[in-house]
């Protein structure tokens, strides 16, 4: 009985694997994970070129504010517009900080990589409501967690290369951050759905 149940769990995961929603949502997080790999070297850039830390903190409490107010006006629009376009400009917002971050020597540019960084997260409750809305309702747990999963296994490696490469080039990692955001975005607009699956 309980080999009988293991193969049919085995056979449901596998299924789930020829969806081609599921199998892009599951490449998207990876590489949106890439990208947050990268971004993780943010302040060791701050350091490299000598910012001020109250200067960024000052930036961040003042963009969080707008955050808020972005993020209700975002919510009430997306309704009216549709949840995947805003799903798609949440990881196409993301390559411009990874550009400035890249190309950034001096404050003006780190600056307003970091504000550009965090005002898209007014994004966020947005691209989740998406995530939701592309996958079946009566198995939506279990698809989560195969898309989690697969996005975790890849965060052991991942951070361990993008630190080797932050040793050769920290323009690398941010063009690399900016890279996987591209390939994420081109795999939204081509793959995933425009309305909720019913």
């Amino acid at each position: 009985k309980e080999r009988s149940e293991s193969r049919t769990k085995a056979i449901f995961r596998i299924s789930f694997l020829k969806n081609k929603i599921v199998c892009s949502l599951i490449l998207v997080q990876c590489l949106k994970m890439i990208y947050g790999s990268c971004i993780v070297f943010v302040p060791l850039l701050g350091t490299r070129i000598g910012i001020n830390y109250n200067k960024i903190l000052t930036v961040f409490a003042i963009v969080g504010i707008a955050n808020m107010v972005v993020s209700f006006v975002l919510s009430y629009i997306s309704n009216e517009k549709g949840k995947k376009k805003f799903f798609i400009a949440d990881i196409a917002f993301d390559i411009i900080p990874c550009l400035l971050f890249a190309i950034s020597d001096h404050f003006v540019t780190y600056i307003l990589g970091v504000a550009v960084s965090t005002i898209k997260d007014a994004f966020a409750p947005i691209s989740f409501a998406y995530l939701y809305e592309c996958l079946d309702e009566d198995t939506t747990v279990t698809m989560l967690g195969m898309i989690e999963s697969a996005s975790n296994a890849l965060g052991i490696i991942v951070p361990v290369l993008v630190g080797l490469l932050w040793e050769y080039s920290y323009r690398s990692v941010f063009l690399l951050g900016a890279l996987a955001c591209g390939l994420a975005m081109l795999i939204s607009m081509k793959n995933l759905p425009d309305i909720r699956i019913q």
